[in-house]
This record gives structure tokens, C-alpha cells and sequence, in this order.
């Protein structure tokens, strides 16, 4: 939480970006991780706010990654992080009415058996079966909301039976938008 408030601050305020295809280094760079186009993965946006440069993964994620190199955390696409390939910038991290109550990063994944995701999205996006909260901790999440508090929560939106362990912390976008 400490590194994306730094970020912000050498930011203008403007929230660390979820990801980025159109960097010249980089083929994929990542609020998490980059992966520069020789195929070398190293820290992403967060980096240098963090004092090895790297995140650790969730401990109880076991489900596969798709090549990122931590998984099991996901950080809020949809409003806060930006989707490059929406054209949305990453908003201002000031901006939330309610910091207390805006999640910025969460357990997470999708599918069945939960597979990793470094982007969570809001119930409204179109994406959001690929960015779930997943309440792996004995039917639980871990949530880093945006005023820097940390808290386990139950799910309140879920979108498939199929899918018990994943869903929303809202049943609309209220617990991920800024407004």
C-alpha cells in the first residue's frame, strides 16, 4: 500500500498504471511485473517503491500464473489502475470519495480451478470473470483498500454457483469506483 501512495506522490496523484503494451523497453510492463522483449521478467511500476523491487505472491494461491511471475493479488483495473485498451487513464488516487471504502488490491482470480490475475475488475466491466475476488482464506479475501487499511472480507456479489469462492465485493461498482 506504502509503494502505490508513493508512486502517486511522484505522480501528480495519478494512480499507478495496471499495464502497458506501448513502452519501448518493455513488451508487457505491469504495475507488478515487466517483461522486457527479450523475455526477461523484472519489477513493473511498483519497483522502485519497493525495497527489492519485487511483490510476493499469496502463499495460499496455488492455481497456475500464465507466466507472471507472483500471482494471487490484483490490483483495481477497472476505475483506479486505467485499461489501456479502453483508452481509460489511471484516475487520480485523491479523487475517491470514499478511500475507506475503494478497494485497491485484493485476492484474486477466475475461472474454475482459480487461475492467477493481476487485474481486478469492478461487476459492471466486461471483464470481470477475469479479475474476481477470490476468498481463499476460509471463505475470506484479503482486501488493501485505498486509505491503506488492510481487512478480510466475505464476498458480497457472486456471479456463477459454479463459482463459490469468487465474486465481488459489491454487487455494483460502488467498493471499486472513485465517485
Amino acid at each position: 500500500g506504502l509503494a502505490f501512495r508513493l508512486y502517486a506522490d511522484d505522480a501528480d496523484g495519478r494512480a499507478v498504471p495496471s499495464y502497458t503494451y506501448q513502452h519501448p523497453e518493455f513488451s508487457e510492463l505491469a504495475w507488478d511485473f515487466g517483461v522486457r522483449h527479450a523475455g526477461r521478467s523484472e519489477p513493473g511500476f511498483l519497483g522502485p517503491y519497493l525495497r527489492d523491487g519485487r511483490l510476493l505472491a499469496c502463499s495460499e494461491f496455488s492455481g497456475q500464473k500464465w507466466g507472471r511471475p507472483h500471482s494471487g493479488y490484483a490490483y483495481s483495473a477497472t476505475y483506479l489502475g486505467g485499461d489501456e485498451f479502453r483508452g481509460t487513464l489511471p484516475g487520480l488516487a485523491s479523487a475517491a470519495a470514499e478511500p475507506s471504502a475503494t478497494v485497491l488490491i485484493a485476492d484474486a482470480g477466475y475461472g474454475k480451478p482459480v487461475l492467477g490475475t493481476n487485474y481486478l475488475r469492478a461487476p459492471s466491466d466486461p471483464l470481470f470473470m477475469a479479475g474476481m475476488v477470490n476468498s481463499r482464506h476460509q471463505g475470506r479475501a484479503n482486501v488493501l483498500w485505498l486509505d491503506g487499511h488492510v481487512r478480510s472480507q466475505k464476498l458480497v456479489h457472486h456471479l456463477d454457483p459454479n463459482l463459490p469462492n469468487l465474486g465481488g465485493l459489491s454487487p455494483d461498482d460502488s467498493a471499486y469506483d472513485l465517485d
